[in-house]
């Protein structure tokens, strides 16, 4: 069984990291129209203005930017006021997504015509309330000196924390009820986007993309906090022949290489890093850890 530090531990050991929302702008797609109460006129499809009502429709083709934009299939939005919305409802009008709010109060926010999806980069400033990225994902950055990427939402309860890449770990965002799904990765190859480090910590057993955190423990030495270098792992002392400490760092292996664990003794195995075997066969069935067999 993998050693169970709890989330608390985790997010103590990443005390650097923050965990924030990034909001941009975006266009919608067109829905048939957009009205807005509280304006001074009505604006028609041929473009002509009068001042008999009290309501603002955009509806069709005007002149000048307003036909360019409508060449490309899409109409401003102007003057509309957020619409709430249920982050899991898909209750939004066709052409929005549920934007998520750090107070709980989530609204419906127009979608590119092709939004960038899952971890790729988007540029979005945080005083904004909308963002670029694809239905179901939010822009956000760890910190503000590292790239911000469009993360997959997930649910983040006591229930249940799941993503739909069922390789990728839900890292919730404070106690909002929704959080973001981390890029997986191969802590041996090593191939996240960004320039981050694929890692993995004691208690979560699915490897994620971080950026680069304090600098870990090497192999066989402490790890009280969790954090080993790339392309190790904290576990038990005591199943790491030359640990001399409660925790130690010791290798990730390839499972079925001749001599997977070469810095190891012989009492020493490449051992499953995953135990649930549906997780195994979908997110890394030769990966292992080099440690004594229990």
């Amino acid at each position: 069984m993998l050693p169970r530090f709890g989330r608390g531990f985790l997010v103590r050991s990443l005390g650097g990291i923050a965990v924030s929302t990034a909001m941009s702008c975006g266009t919608a797609r067109e829905n048939g129209g957009v009205s807005d109460s509280g304006g001074s006129g009505t604006t028609t499809a041929s473009g002509s203005t009068s001042t008999t009502g009290t309501t603002s429709t955009v509806s069709g083709t005007t002149s000048g930017e307003q036909e360019e934009d409508d060449e490309a299939g899409f109409i401003p939005i102007a003057d509309v006021q957020p619409v709430g919305c249920e982050l899991w409802a898909n209750d939004c009008p066709r052409g929005f997504k549920c934007m998520p709010r750090l107070d709980g109060n989530h609204v419906c926010t127009p979608l590119l015509p092709d939004p960038p999806g899952a971890h790729d980069a988007c540029e979005t400033p945080w005083e904004g309330e909308e963002d670029e990225c694809a239905d179901g994902h939010f822009c956000s950055y760890w910190a503000p000196d590292t790239p911000a990427q469009c993360f997959p939402m997930c649910a983040a309860g006591e229930s249940a924390e799941t993503c739909e890449d069922a390789c990728s770990a839900c890292l919730p965002v404070g106690e909002t009820g929704f959080g973001r799904c981390l890029e997986s990765c191969s802590p041996l190859l090593q191939d996240c986007s960004f320039g981050h480090l694929c890692m993995a910590f004691p208690g979560a057993s699915l490897p994620s993309c971080w950026p680069p955190l304090q600098p870990g423990a090497s192999h066989l030495e402490a790890c009280p906090n969790g954090l080993c270098a790339p392309g190790l792992i904290c576990t038990e002392g005591a199943v790491v022949p030359g640990c001399d400490a409660q925790w130690c760092c010791t290798s990730f292996c390839e499972i079925g290489e001749t001599d997977p664990c070469p810095e190891a003794g012989p009492e020493v195995e490449c051992v499953p890093w995953f135990e649930d075997p549906d997780l195994r066969a979908q997110c890394g069935p030769t990966l292992g850890v080099c440690r004594a067999p229990r």
